[in-house]
């Protein structure tokens, strides 16, 4: 084992010579690892005490990215963020790590927990296998999405990528599935679940060199700011957590920002989601084989949440976590402790408040709820944790009230005075927790009714502060167009194919199908504990503050295609908040099958790995006989015609042009040029120059580009016209009519018409 001051000392000087030296990315990726491995093994020590290091590694690294994260949002809010900022964090880091373990040593009385480790045995023919058979797939695999590079505007990743990849999926799942089913080799399965599960989420990270998406471009223009001038003007009131989080990473270990932002997220989906399913089904259950099967649900999850580093991302993926990690502390008040817990979910909070809200919801409710009353032990830990706790911290102060706590008794009741209140021939001691557990309950409800509204009276709120538009009316509050917004009509639909019938079945019926678990396990798992009703309570509050965002709230300063995306990525979260009960469900079908013929366990297995695959389909953009996508991708041929009007235009300039050429715009120039309230590019959406370029796209004139100049009070604009526009060839040969100047680029891909001001008076 590594000496702490010595492992200390040779990483911090390393780490200097490459920060300050040699600024190696390789060397920067090898410390960056060890610095969340090693200190976060040491942090996790002290968290998970009684378990395997490969939990305490995982929950520690989050816990301390949390601690960074909220920390340097602080910071950013009072001041802003230098550059010399991060050394200092990765400085102090070690020395914040050894004050909260010292000597590793843990107070608390829990039962050592072996959730991972199998008695030693040797790797059998069909295991060895099936993990060889996995391991080649997955090489196959990459070889085969590595070779696609996607340069030009397409509506769907799956039209550049070969149709094999999906069959190699199937199979690859089939493999992982028949490792888990078994259930012994979980020192191989779990490794490869995670490199499965990157590939899954990682596709859109590898294939698109130039970036993928619309808003991480967008994001990244913003933190290349931050990191130039350690603050942008104004400062955003979001996602300042995940900007934190990319910057500490790319400054503090030289690697490049675009390539963190780009990764970041994938990479952590692929390693802590399976780690913490998996944790959590074992915490809950008394099987790890069931538990390892039952990992194979993070395939289920909408994958689609991960694909791309967005704040919105993030905070979801830190969701998810939340729900899972709180699992074994629901059912038997075991680590990570309820101060872990509130750490991640403050961490959601400052990357993105649309996840942060329900989370902080979530962690209110579970604190009300699992507060027990002094005389009400909880079931697994002795009630007198709590005094141990604040005399552990009053002794690291060197408080000298420690000597009032009584060290003796196990019982916290004794602290309260020996006279007795008769009322009703009851002592104090036995009202007062009576008292405590009924505030508790109506704090717990009314805490729920609230949080059922909270999140439609935060865009009530912002609109007000903001001066945003923004309609509210219950009469659009109807059934009918919640049932339609959940788009289940796929269930019954047929295109004549009958792998995609499956898909487009699974893709209407997946929430459903959650919802069915959820209840099916409430209402027949008789030894469930009783707080893990939470997560499905939290669910129902989200499902009503869907409702009223979908149906009664009107984002009228956004364009009509973009409304209703506030509310779609509710959906996203009720999932995670219902994958508890899909976790103990697929352990059920774990312990059903086990016992049964070859015929019964391969037919179960290949029904799983087929709704596996399906999601994988569903998780990128799409264009087929059932769905096809509204977006397309930034391509070069945006990013040429960007580098064109900025060569050739005069300093003062506005361009009209789609969100794809304004992300590309912002990624290669960032937001150096605004007239008054106005961004040169028509974004966002709602601004006033989106609607003279969606004038333009209606009939493209000279009157309307003098409007807008006016609007920006430049004397020169730019109107571009993508080649995938369905009208864009009346669009090109009608702009020509009345431009300045025009240019075809990228063989007619783009095409850039030049207006200058004409006063006409």
């Amino acid at each position: 084992m590594l000496n702490y001051t010595t492992a200390t000392m040779v990483f911090l000087a390393v780490f200097l010579l490459n920060r300050y030296a040699w600024q190696e990315p390789i060397m920067g990726t090898a410390l960056l690892v060890f610095f969340f491995g090693f200190y976060g093994q040491r942090l996790g020590k002290r968290i998970l005490a009684r378990h395997e290091p490969i939990f305490q590694t995982g929950i520690g690294a989050l816990v301390l990215s949390s601690a960074i994260l909220i920390l340097g949002t602080f910071i950013y809010y009072l001041a802003f963020l230098p550059s010399e900022l991060w050394t200092l964090f990765v400085l102090l880091a070690p020395v914040g790590v050894w004050l909260l373990t010292p000597g590793h040593k843990t107070r608390f009385h829990f039962p050592n927990r072996d959730l991972f480790h199998a008695r030693r045995h040797r790797l059998n023919r069909a295991d060895l296998i099936l993990v060889i058979l996995s391991i080649l797939l997955l090489v196959a695999l990459f070889q085969l999405i590595g070779n696609v590079e996607i340069f030009d505007a397409v509506r769907s990743t799956w039209e550049r990528i070969p149709h094999a990849v999906l069959w190699l999926f199937f199979l690859l799942l089939s493999a992982l599935g028949a490792l888990a089913m078994k259930g012994h080799e979980r020192s191989f399965t779990l490794p490869l679940v995670m490199l499965t599960l990157f590939l899954a989420v990682g596709i859109a990270a590898l294939v698109y060199p130039l970036g993928f998406g619309f808003d991480s471009f967008l994001h990244q223009a913003t933190e290349s700011h931050i990191a130039q001038f350690g603050t942008i003007d104004p400062k955003p009131f979001y996602y300042i957590g995940q900007y934190v989080v990319v910057l500490f990473t790319s400054e503090a270990f030289t690697l490049p920002l675009v390539l963190v932002d780009r990764f970041l997220l994938p990479v952590l989906a692929a390693v802590l989601l399976p780690l913490a399913w998996y944790f959590a089904s074992a915490s809950l259950g008394s099987d790890k084989r069931a538990a390892m099967f039952s990992t194979l649900g993070v395939f289920l999850l909408p994958l689609s949440a991960f694909i791309v580093t967005t704040p919105q991302g993030l905070a979801n993926l830190f969701t998810i976590l939340l729900v899972l990690l709180s699992l074994p502390y629901l059912s038997s008040r075991e680590c990570p402790s309820l101060g872990s817990l509130w750490l991640i979910g403050l961490a959601t909070f400052a990357i993105h408040p649309l996840a942060g809200i329900p989370a902080l919801l979530y962690l209110v409710l579970m604190t009300l709820r699992t507060t027990n009353p002094p005389n009400q032990p909880n079931r697994t830990q002795p009630a007198s944790r709590g005094l141990r706790n604040w005399r552990q911290i009053l002794r690291a102060c060197g408080s000298k009230f420690r000597r009032q706590f009584p060290t003796a008794t196990k019982d916290p009741s004794a602290l309260l005075p020996s006279t007795s209140l008769r009322a009703g021939g009851m002592t104090r001691a036995a009202i007062a927790p009576r008292s405590k557990a009924t505030r508790n309950t109506v704090f717990f409800w009314l805490v729920a009714l609230l949080g059922s509204v909270s999140l439609p009276t935060v865009f009530i709120l912002n609109a007000l502060f903001s001066g945003l538009e923004l309609n509210f009316s219950f009469v659009a509050l109807t059934p009918t167009r919640l049932i339609e917004s959940l788009h289940m009509d796929l269930i019954f639909q047929s295109g004549f194919n009958t792998f995609l019938d499956f898909v487009y079945i699974w893709s209407g019926a997946a929430l459903l199908a959650f919802v069915l678990i959820t209840i099916y396990i409430l209402v027949r798992e008789k030894t469930m504990p009783r707080d893990l009703f939470l997560p499905a309570l939290m669910a129902m509050i989200l499902f009503v503050n869907y409702a009223l965002m979908k149906s009664a709230l009107d984002f009228t300063f956004l364009i009509n295609y973009e409304r209703s995306n506030y509310a779609d990525r509710l959906i996203t979260l009720i999932f995670f908040f219902l994958t508890p009960y899909v976790a103990l469900f697929l352990m059920r079908v774990w312990h059903a099958v086990r016992a049964r013929d070859t015929i019964s366990r391969t037919f179960t297995l290949m029904i799983l790995v087929g709704l596996l695959t399906s999601q994988l389909y569903l998780t990128y953009p799409r264009r087929d006989n059932y769905d096809t996508s509204r977006g397309f991708n930034t391509g070069a041929a945006d990013f040429l015609a960007v580098d064109y009007i900025e060569e050739h235009a005069p300093d003062d300039y506005i361009v009209l042009a789609n969100q794809q050429v304004s992300a590309a715009a912002v990624y290669a120039n960032g937001f150096k040029r605004y007239y008054g309230d106005v961004f040169y590019y028509p974004i966002p959406t709602g601004s006033a120059l989106y609607q003279f370029f969606l004038q333009m796209n209606e009939r493209p004139s000279r009157e309307i580009m003098q409007e807008a100049m006016k609007l920006a009070q430049v004397n020169t604009a730019y109107y571009v016209v993508n080649d995938y526009w369905w009208q864009s060839e009346r669009l090109i040969e009608t702009a020509k009519l009345e431009a300045d100047d025009w240019l075809a680029i990228d063989n007619g891909k783009v095409h850039v018409f030049r207006y200058n001001y004409i006063n006409l008076r």
